[in-house]
């Protein structure tokens, strides 16, 4: 199915066997991937981290150069499972289960259809969990949903029924005979999540307006997925989940769209919103969508409580920005970057390295620009061909492609043949990224934020002793919790190279 002939702006289902059956919603079983995904086949790889209690902690991909206790960690919930869970009553829902609970709801016997959510790198593992399920637990038919449905794997529509593509509450309703829903009926789930940043632990409410990205990056699934994005959510709708994450002890709100559009009639009502509750916000976005509106946009949204950007930077070369279609360069990021500063707004960023132009000369040069740019943090990935992106086709069309082990389509390998850098080559390279740009001793630049977040939360600890009211804003900024004794490491920060950490890469059994 093309993307001209998908329906726009709507989920829907790519029928492989049209049975037109109807399963009673409690007689299908939901699952995620397993957290010990894997493990029985003794595969160890760099695999996205999911922790031991049950959560997605994408900032432990990469461990840094410094205690446990100082990584950063954002331990959230799958949002798709959320979502489904509160819109879509009736089936059992395993979210990042073991997988010996998936094979002992399998056992019960009770269910008649099982539905899978999946990734590229897991589909090894569900096309035969779907085999297994058929064959040995008579489960009459096996749906699969998620960004893995474009993977490029055969197996998947002869063993799968039906594909679920984009965002599925209103088609998962109608798969069950249950009334459809428009995207302004969708309730919001409680995404509340534990965020540390250097050794503070605060509760971070994530939150969702519109799901979804109208970019046209050639190497990103998400315009692919949902094509042109979704609607919008409703605004009560969102009042209610604010409401409620206040009452919880929210400290922050980040805004998760794909691309938050802040200037949008809806986006400005949402920023309102989070003003008049006192809740201080961060937020994905785009270089294009942060400066819409100019340096006057910015400092609205400033002094309404943005104290973050987490922004796709992507590359500073302009060669891969521009083939890439990316809607901004180096001139451009560089101005944002310094009016966010003036602002005392923090970027937090993503980057790619090995895009087909680069070398490791050009990614060595960039990594000084980056550096001078300060991002609090950067994810680090390679470039990966995503399944169904114009970059994926192209790779393909040229049999740059190499690697179809697709436990390793995870950004932490190079799967396709680089001109200039090899597959071990790139791993090195982004370890070598991660020490000079997330860690203080090497980074002069993130050292002294360090030592500036420090000074702040002893300030504010004094003060809070003293008995008066913390400013909400002004701990958000710094991931001030009162409650916490834990200082800041030493002016070396107790960084070394090659130190080996206590976070979990790998899921266990346990």
């Amino acid at each position: 199915m093309h993307m001209e002939t998908r329906p726009r702006r709507t989920g829907w289902v790519e029928y492989i066997n049209k049975t037109d059956y109807v399963p009673r919603p409690e007689e299908v079983l939901f699952t995620t991937a397993p957290r010990d995904i894997y493990v029985e086949e003794g595969y160890d790889g760099d695999i996205p981290c999911i922790t031991d209690d049950g959560r997605l902690d994408w900032f432990a991909h990469h461990p840094l150069a410094y205690p446990e206790e100082y990584q950063p960690s954002v331990k959230s919930r799958s949002y798709d499972i959320a979502f489904l869970e509160l819109n879509v009553p009736g089936p059992t829902y395993l979210e990042l289960p073991l997988q010996a609970e998936i094979i002992a709801a399998l056992e019960s016997g009770q269910y008649k259809v099982l539905a899978i959510t999946a990734y590229t790198w897991m589909i090894p593992w569900a096309l035969k969990l779907a085999e297994r399920a058929r064959r040995d637990y008579g489960i009459r038919e096996v749906w699969l949903g998620g960004y893995g449905i474009m993977t490029p794997e055969p197996k998947i529509r002869q063993l799968f029924d039906r594909l679920f593509w984009g965002y599925a509450e209103s088609t998962m309703r109608e798969a069950l005979g249950l009334s459809p829903m428009k995207p302004s009926q969708i309730e919001h789930p409680m995404l509340i999540n534990e965020s540390t940043y250097l050794a503070h632990k605060i509760k971070i409410g994530h939150l969702f307006w519109e799901r979804g990205c109208t970019q046209r990056c050639t190497f990103c699934a998400d315009p692919v997925f949902q094509p042109g994005g979704e609607g919008t959510f409703s605004v009560e709708n969102v009042r209610r989940t604010l409401e409620r994450y206040k009452e919880e002890g929210v400290v922050t709100v980040h805004l998760v769209n794909q691309d938050v559009r802040p200037f949008k009639d809806v986006g400005r009502q949402i920023i309102e919103l989070l003003y008049e509750y006192g809740l201080p916000f961060t937020m994905m976005t785009s270089f294009l969508a942060l400066t819409a509106k100019g340096h006057d946009g910015m400092k609205w949204l400033a002094d309404k409580g943005l104290t973050m950007a987490q922004l796709g930077v992507e590359s500073l070369d302009d060669t891969n920005l521009s083939k890439s279609l990316k809607t901004t360069n180096y001139d451009h990021i560089s101005k944002t970057v310094r009016q966010m500063d003036d602002l005392r707004i923090r970027m937090s960023a993503t980057y790619i390295v090995c895009f087909e132009d680069d070398t490791p000369e050009s990614i060595h040069r960039s990594k000084r620009l980056l550096g001078d740019l300060g991002p609090i943090y950067t994810y680090f990935s390679i470039l990966q061909p995503m399944p169904s992106t114009p970059q994926y086709y192209d790779m393909h069309k040229r049999g740059l492609i190499n690697d179809w082990d697709f436990r390793k389509w995870t950004g932490g390998y190079l799967v396709w043949d680089h001109p200039t850098i090899k597959p071990d080559e790139a791993r090195e390279i982004v370890r070598d990224m991660d020490l000079a740009i997330n860690t203080p001793q090497y980074n002069q630049r993130l050292k002294r934020e360090w030592q500036r977040i420090s000074r702040m939360r002893e300030r504010m600890h004094e003060r809070g002793r003293a008995g008066y009211t913390l400013d909400m804003r002004a701990r958000a900024r710094v991931y001030y919790h009162p409650q916490s004794d834990a200082q800041l490491p030493a002016a070396e920060f107790s960084a070394r190279s090659g130190i080996q950490t206590a976070t979990t890469r790998t899921p266990t059994t346990a």
